[in-house]
């Protein structure tokens, strides 16, 4: 290689780099100017000057070596040099040198590591307080000085040394874990739980402990481990944090709960349980500032207290930060699986503030939260405590009653203006009747869906019970076609398009040709997964555009997903009909859906005056009480 084009790959470099010809000096760049001589950028600088700032340099050419690490620290970071060989072109004798400074994470850490696992986000919380780093192949140990004296480990410890330090029945889980991220059958590990002997100090430790295999570098492959001690932090006699209890003074306190924890108990047992407990807290703790405390509380719940946060400020972010890390699937040894969360806070300014008051408060938003959501009880609100009751213990009797199977699906008959009696379409409603002969309606199953998150689990259910119950009814006619009501979330989040295309796409092409998927004018104003919608319409199945005119139309959206069919909403129609005065608004209404789609449906018709009105003003299909409450499908309407 020219020498020219090597001084130009030294000058381009980010690394610092030297070029040389034997034991001349031909080039210096400048990243290593400033790293060795960083006051002296236009002075001329000798082999001799490099080779006291890097004591190891001469010894290390001589050697044969092609890779070293410098012994001391330079501007506080130890670093390794990497010795390059090129022949020259010109047939003169010897050869050309770069020498190039590679950070390390320690001394005596491997080259070409990445400290990128140091650091999560939010806020560049360490996930490790103490990392060490274990070679895939020969199993040798590196980690910094901190980290061997509070594992109380010698500089040259092995791995199975490591293990032996471990506590008798952890050995099998740690070792476990670490051949299955040897093997790449894992990337990451969960979080382990585990107690070390620290010779040293003559007593266990217990740490929160994560694997992750990282790139290749250097040629080999590395497995990071990551240990943080838990027990740092106050606890009491069963190893969790103590809780505070009496006079808090100001600040704010967050509860929040894992949904759906009873079940995951259920199916997985407790060892499962408490693993996943371990994970959501670590979660928690790497959101917390110093001064911030957490505890068990009742159940599966968690309390946080943020003291002197009384603007909500430090709660909001530490909200912020839980749910973009629970964005990814909690890893176990053989499930990976996706947890939710929901929250509820209260503030206090008050300096005689007690906890117990204000864990109460919280619980109240708690319960009214839904799956993600960190929500605070309303003062104001016009909902009385007994009625606020009422409402989570209808929700929580739902989420038994679809447990127990006591939903059902009715369908309600959608009709053309002139020709009530031979409906062409039918819209599918959920309902339950619980134990006790108690009722509940769609909209409070579809809230206590979202609030206990089991939208997953509905929504299959009712696709389900939709091709069990309609198949036989839609062939029977060209014209038939069903329409149902999936929740905002599906269209909404990503997460979601796998298993529900998935199941769409089960469905026989004849049946999806006639289904129609209803979401809400709510959904609009979301950012709805385009590539969702349109692999939708691609398996042959439309978008029907529902409770039009409730007032929270985004114009533009609407326009951009073009529904198939657009479903006034049934408040519109209500008032529309007993103010005579409005009825031009409800025209300018229909003209502009007629706009946007071909198909419009008026809903809630539940009188002859309504029916007359939307048909004067050419709605296309028609659906409420006054058209038909239930279509038993097996026997027709008119009769």
């Amino acid at each position: 290689m020219q020498v020219y084009e090597l001084i130009r790959l030294n000058e381009g470099s980010p690394a610092p780099m030297v070029l040389m010809d034997g034991d001349l000096l031909l080039n210096i760049n400048l990243p290593m100017r400033q790293l060795i001589f960083p006051h002296a950028d236009d002075i001329q600088i000798s082999l001799s000057q490099l080779a006291q700032n890097l004591p190891e340099l001469r010894s290390a050419m001589r050697s044969g070596e092609n890779y070293w690490q410098c012994k001391t620290a330079i501007n506080g970071t130890y670093w390794g040099m990497n010795l390059v060989h090129f022949q020259k072109t010109n047939g003169q004798p010897g050869d050309l040198s770069v020498i190039s400074l590679l950070p390390l994470l320690w001394r005596g850490a491997p080259m070409g590591v990445s400290g990128h696992w140091l650091i999560q986000e939010p806020g560049g919380h360490q996930i490790g307080r103490y990392p060490m780093l274990i070679n895939a192949e020969s199993m040798r140990v590196s980690a910094p000085p901190t980290s061997l004296e509070a594992l109380g480990l010698d500089h040259d410890i092995t791995v199975a040394e490591l293990v032996d330090q471990l506590r008798g029945h952890d050995r099998e889980s740690f070792s476990g874990t670490l051949d299955a991220i040897r093997t790449e059958s894992w990337r990451e590990s969960e979080l382990l739980d585990l107690q070390l002997f620290n010779p040293q100090r003559e007593e266990w430790v217990r740490f929160e402990v994560r694997l992750v295999r990282l790139p290749r570098a250097a040629n080999e492959r590395w497995i990071a481990i990551q240990f943080h001690p838990v027990s740092d932090d106050p606890v009491n006699s069963q190893g969790q944090q103590t809780a505070i209890r009496g006079r808090v003074g100001s600040g704010s306190l967050v509860v929040a709960e894992i949904l759906r924890y009873q079940d995951f108990l259920d199916v997985h047992g407790s060892e499962k349980a408490e693993a996943l407990q371990s994970q959501i807290r670590a979660i928690f703790n790497r959101n917390l500032g110093e001064k911030d405390r957490m505890w068990l509380g009742a159940g599966n719940q968690f309390v946080v207290w943020f003291a002197g946060d009384t603007r909500g400020r430090r709660s909001e972010e530490f909200w912020v930060g839980v749910q973009r890390e629970l964005e990814r699937s909690l890893v176990f040894r053989d499930i990976n699986q996706r947890f939710r969360i929901r929250g509820g806070y209260a503030r206090a300014v008050n300096p005689e503030s007690r906890a117990e008051h204000l864990i109460e408060r919280a619980q109240t938003g708690l319960f009214n939260a839904a799956a993600g959501e960190l929500s605070r009880a309303d003062a104001g609100s016009s909902r009385s405590k007994d009625d606020a009751k009422n409402v989570r213990r209808r929700q929580a009797q739902l989420f038994s009653d679809f447990d127990e199977g006591r939903y059902s699906m009715i369908y309600q008959p959608i009709s053309h203006p002139h020709d009530l009696k031979d409906p062409v379409g039918i819209e599918a409603l959920s309902r339950s009747v619980s134990k006790s002969g108690e009722q509940f309606n769609g909209g409070e199953i579809v809230d206590a869906a979202v609030r206990h998150d089991f939208v997953k689990e509905w929504t299959l259910w009712g696709l389900d019970r939709l091709q069990a119950d309609v198949s036989d009814w839609l062939m029977a006619r060209h014209d038939r076609f069903v329409t149902f009501n999936v929740m905002p979330a599906i269209v909404v989040d990503q997460r979601n398009s796998s298993w529900f295309l998935e199941r769409l796409a089960g469905m026989p092409e004849r049946f999806r040709a006639r289904l129609n998927l209803e979401i809400t004018e709510q959904a609009i104003g979301h950012v709805i997964n385009g590539d969702m919608i349109s692999k939708i319409r691609d398996l042959g199945v439309a978008i029907y555009l529902d409770d039009f005119g409730a007032g929270e139309s985004n114009l533009y959206r609407l326009i951009d997903i073009k529904p198939e069919a657009i479903k006034l909403d049934r408040f519109l129609i209500e008032l529309m009909s007993e103010q005579y005065q409005q009825q031009d608004v409800l025209k300018q209404v229909i003209q502009l859906a007629r706009s946007v789609s071909p198909r419009i449906i008026a809903e809630g018709i539940e009188t002859q005056a309504q029916l007359d009105m939307v048909t004067d003003m050419g709605v296309d299909l028609v659906q409420g009480y006054f058209v038909g409450r239930q279509m038993d499908l097996t026997i027709p309407l008119s009769s």
